[in-house]
C-alpha cells in the first residue's frame, strides 16, 4: 500500500493540541467524580457545553483535515487511491473504536461505550468522502444534519439499533455518546471550512508564522499525536488515581 506523508499545518496542529489537553482535563475531572473522589455534576449545562465544545472542535478539524489530505494526495497519487487512502484511515479508526467498545464493556460493564467520539470520527470520515470535492454541499448538508440531530434528540424508541444515528433507546446510559446526527454535520462543516480556508491544500488567509514559538511547539506536538494521546491518557489517569486513592479499588 502506498504511503504519502502529508505536510503539517501548524495552526491546525496547535488547535488540535489545545483540544486534546482540554480532553485530558475534562476526563480527569470526570474520573474524580466517577470514583467518588470529588463531587461534580456532569449533567449540568456548563459540563455539557464544555464537552460538546471540545467535540465540535475535534470534528471540525476532522473535516478540515480531510480536505487537506485529499488535496495533498491528489498531487501524488491517482484519484482512486486518494479516496481509498481516506477510506482505509476511517476504517482504521473504526477498528480502534470497536476495541474501545470491548475494553469499556469488560472494564465498566454498565455505561460502556457503544458509539463514542472515535466511532463517530471513523464513520464520518468514510461518509464525508463524496462531499470532499464540493464547496457548497458540505455546508447545506452539515446544517441539515445538525438540525435533524437536534430533532432526533427528543425521540426515544424501544430498540437500541438506531442509537448510532441519534435515536436513543428509552433506557440508555453510556459514558461517551456522539451519534452521526448531529455530529456528522460538524465534520461536513469542517469540510466546507477546509475547502474555503485551504483551497487546493493552500492557506488562503494571512497568518503570522508562530510555529517556532515554544508554547505553540508544545501544543503542536500534542496535536500531531492526538490519537495516541487519546488512547493512552485514560489508562494513565485511572492508574494514577488508583495509586493516589487506593480506596477506590474497594469501592
Amino acid at each position: 500500500m502506498f504511503v504519502v506523508r502529508q505536510e503539517r499545518v501548524w495552526e491546525l496542529d496547535f488547535i488540535r493540541g489545545v483540544a486534546i489537553c482540554l480532553v485530558i482535563v475534562y476526563h480527569l475531572l470526570f474520573d474524580l467524580a466517577f470514583f467518588g473522589i470529588y463531587s461534580l455534576d456532569f449533567s449540568s449545562i456548563p459540563a455539557k457545553f464544555s464537552a460538546y465544545s471540545i467535540a465540535s472542535t475535534f470534528l471540525l478539524l476532522v473535516g478540515i483535515s480531510l480536505t487537506l489530505r485529499r488535496s495533498h494526495l491528489l498531487t501524488k497519487v491517482p484519484r482512486k487511491e486518494t479516496y481509498v487512502s481516506i477510506l482505509l484511515r476511517g476504517l482504521k479508526i473504526l477498528v480502534i473504536a470497536i476495541g474501545i467498545t470491548l475494553t469499556t464493556w469488560l472494564y465498566l460493564g454498565e455505561g460502556f461505550i457503544l458509539f463514542g467520539i472515535l466511532h463517530c470520527i471513523g464513520l464520518s470520515m468514510i461518509l464525508a468522502i463524496p462531499f470532499l470535492p464540493s464547496r457548497t454541499a458540505p455546508l447545506l448538508s452539515g446544517v441539515t444534519l445538525i438540525v435533524l440531530g437536534v430533532v432526533f434528540y427528543t425521540i426515544t424508541i424501544d430498540s437500541p439499533y438506531l442509537l448510532w444515528l441519534g435515536i436513543r433507546p428509552t433506557i440508555f446510559y453510556t459514558v461517551d455518546y456522539y451519534p452521526l446526527l448531529p455530529w456528522l454535520g460538524m465534520v461536513l462543516l469542517g469540510v466546507f471550512l477546509g475547502n474555503r480556508l485551504y483551497a487546493n491544500g493552500k492557506r488562503v488567509y494571512t497568518l503570522p508564522d508562530w510555529s517556532s514559538k515554544k508554547f505553540v511547539g508544545v501544543f503542536s506536538f500534542f496535536g500531531r499525536h492526538t490519537l495516541l494521546i487519546y488512547l493512552i491518557h485514560q489508562p494513565i489517569i485511572i492508574g494514577m488515581l488508583y495509586l493516589l486513592f487506593p480506596q477506590i479499588l474497594m469501592g
